[in-house]
């Protein structure tokens, strides 16, 4: 009898590698995943789509958001091509004045987290070494914002107004391993002209079809600013919906929220209080290994770490190598003794020492080393 090399292929092949995974409604904890500090509107491990009119003010929103997240100690990128670094300096300090931020070196030293590139060269580089970049760029940032996608487009000679094609080979080269690998990844778009596109990024529909959430951006009167409201929202477990919405005041660079303050409270406390006991049980804990042992996903880890010390709950001590952590109070789940959320994420007072992860912190400057627990 002849056996065909059809059927031995068939029989090499084992059984369990197309048996899939079984569905399991208890395997994901059922608590929302927190909003990015900064970006009310984003979440870690999600590509978040901003589109609006051209000179709106969508860059120095995300600047804005930026500056947040650095004064609680988050590393971020900021890849830019129409705001270029010069530009991109002299906005920061406008915000620190709009802020009553005093400009010295402490505040440098909070702000050197967020880090200005060159959106031309480093798309091209990264696209011709793209096993590199999913490597790298997750281990120095969090929150990664392109600005804006046509320079994109431009500069790696792909057409994102006609071809879907082109646009899925920038999305999974670059963009899908940065969100697989935990990174919030947001993308600042043009509307087109047309009236039924003024909600919605130009050109490609393959730019809606990909982006976890899409937002998009209008302007605002009295008081003047910037409307944002979200039109899609892909994980079950973001803190907000549909139809959600904030406003962007121009004048004061305060980003607030326009929808129920029931849905801009939530915390990640069940993270929050496994850190808490960990941190109460072993002081001088650095915030890689509270991440090991309260288990999860990373990123949520450390955020629910940074909202314990937001919330002042624990003292981070910046002396030595490492940050180390000491509790203030104990958090529980409960709510027993948690302070109010304020609408906008606090910038901590005094604040010298907000846990950030330590592989993220490879960068130059004064980033300190990693922490080799890690």
């Amino acid at each position: 009898m002849t056996v065909s090399a059809a059927h031995l292929e068939e029989e090499l092949v084992e059984p369990a590698a197309f048996d899939g995974e079984p569905l399991d409604p208890l395997a994901t904890p059922a608590e929302r995943d927190p909003a990015v500090p900064g970006f009310p509107f984003a979440l870690a491990g999600a590509c978040t789509q901003i589109s609006g009119p051209t000179g709106a003010g969508r860059s120095t929103l995300a600047e804005v958001g930026l500056y947040d997240g650095a004064k609680i100690g988050l590393h971020s990128a900021y890849l830019g091509s129409e705001v270029q670094l010069e530009e991109f300096n002299a906005r920061g300090r406008d915000i620190a004045r709009r802020r009553g931020d005093k400009l010295d070196d402490e505040l440098r030293r909070q702000l050197a987290v967020v880090r200005y590139l060159d959106l031309a060269s480093t798309v091209t580089v990264a696209s011709r070494k793209p096993d590199e970049w999913a490597d790298q760029i997750p281990r120095k940032f969090v929150t990664v914002v392109f600005d804006p996608l046509a320079a994109v487009a431009s500069a790696l000679g792909l057409d994102f107004d006609t071809a879907n094609s082109d646009y899925d080979r920038f999305y999974d080269r670059l963009v899908q391993p940065l969100v697989n690998a935990g990174v919030s990844v947001v993308l600042l778009d043009n509307i087109g002209h047309a009236i039924d596109a003024r909600t919605r990024a130009r050109g490609a529909s393959a730019k809606g079809a990909r982006a976890d959430i899409t937002v998009h951006a209008a302007h605002a009167s009295n008081p003047e600013g910037l409307k944002l409201t979200i039109d899609k929202v892909r994980p079950v477990r973001a803190p907000f919906r549909r139809g959600d919405a904030w406003l962007f005041t121009r004048a004061t660079l305060e980003l607030t929220s326009l929808t129920a303050a029931d849905r801009q409270s939530w915390r990640p406390t069940t993270l929050m209080e496994k850190a808490s006991r960990a941190i109460e049980e072993t002081p001088g804990l650095t915030a890689t290994k509270i991440a090991q042992l309260i288990g999860g996903k990373r990123a949520h880890a450390l955020q629910a770490v940074s909202f314990l010390v937001s919330d002042g709950f624990v003292h981070v001590d910046p002396d030595g190598r490492y940050p180390t952590h000491k509790s203030i109070e104990p958090y529980r789940a409960s709510g027993t003794g948690t302070p109010s959320i304020p609408d906008r994420f606090p910038v901590p007072v005094a604040d010298t020492g907000t846990p950030v992860p330590p592989s993220l912190r490879r960068g130059t400057g004064t980033a300190p080393p990693e922490d080799p627990g890690e």
